[in-house]
């Protein structure tokens, strides 16, 4: 298994159109490597794939096909999480091949829903999938190497019968090797110039709520803490879960319930700096 350690974020169209142009890169990112990348995510009907907290998705690339699967994030911004790649069997350009699948069972969490590997097969469907051009620079930054990619594009689902799509257009700083805190800080560079929202929400997150006509991710909950929690962790829970409120909160902004949604950043926002007085 490897741990794929990312941050997300949301940007318009003209920041993305000033991204390829901004110093940084310009001097250290070198030239940028365009793809065109298509992927299908299977689940359950009754999405039990989605309710364990597993994406499961063949992805099109210049190289081939690639299965993935990928777990829930292990902090409330979703930074880190579990990841298993491989090049997806061929014989299946519509589906996963049932080797993949046994394969996916015995190495992945897959084997937490109980179900061997003919009856995963006869019960996962395409649930939604993704249409997007890729563009990545791989870079030196704080004694760490990253690739940043810009993905613009859209998600697609089927709801109520009919296809529906919704764009898609987010920049990921992904660590390759070195100190996670240099990914913070190239974003940080980045945002002095542009207008960036830190996003918990994945590309599977935003794919299901489109088919299911929700709104993507709920707020996580505040931290459940003890006496015996030591009070720097304390707060650095406090501190990573407000964040991660606030970014969900600032995606909703512009809904139906934009009303609601502002009252409630602000609620997140006042308990932020009660935390950052204490």
């Amino acid at each position: 298994m490897a741990v794929e350690r990312e941050l997300k974020f949301r940007m318009d169209a003209h920041a993305a159109q000033q991204l390829a142009d901004h110093p940084i890169l310009l001097l250290l990112g070198g030239a940028p490597r365009v793809q065109q990348l298509s992927t299908v995510y299977f689940d359950t009907p009754d999405a039990r794939l989605a309710a364990a907290g597993l994406a499961l998705r063949v992805r099109q690339t210049p190289q081939g096909r690639v299965l993935t699967v990928k777990s829930t994030g292990t902090d409330a911004l979703g930074h880190a999480r579990g990841e298993w790649e491989w090049p997806a069997e061929d014989g299946a350009p519509q589906g996963i091949h049932p080797a993949d699948l046994v394969r996916a069972l015995d190495q992945t969490p897959l084997r937490t829903l109980g179900l061997d590997a003919g009856a995963l097969q006869s019960s996962l469907r395409p649930a939604f999938g993704t249409a997007f051009a890729r563009t990545a620079w791989t870079l030196d930054w704080a004694g760490a190497r990253a690739e940043l990619a810009l993905d613009h594009g859209a998600c697609t689902a089927i709801r109520d019968g009919r296809a529906v799509q919704a764009p898609l257009l987010e920049l990921e700083i992904e660590l390759i090797e070195g100190d996670f805190d240099a990914c913070w800080e190239l974003a940080w560079a980045l945002a002095q110039d542009l207008p960036l929202l830190v996003s918990p929400v994945n590309k599977a997150e935003r794919a299901a709520a489109l088919a299911g006509g929700d709104r993507p991710q709920a707020p996580p909950e505040p931290p459940r803490l003890d006496g015996e929690t030591p009070l720097g962790r304390a707060a650095q829970l406090w501190l990573s879960t407000a964040c991660a409120q606030l970014a969900v909160w600032a995606e909703r902004i512009g809904s139906a319930d934009e009303a609601r949604d502002v009252h409630q950043f602000l609620v997140v926002l006042r308990r932020l700096r009660t935390v950052l007085r204490w």
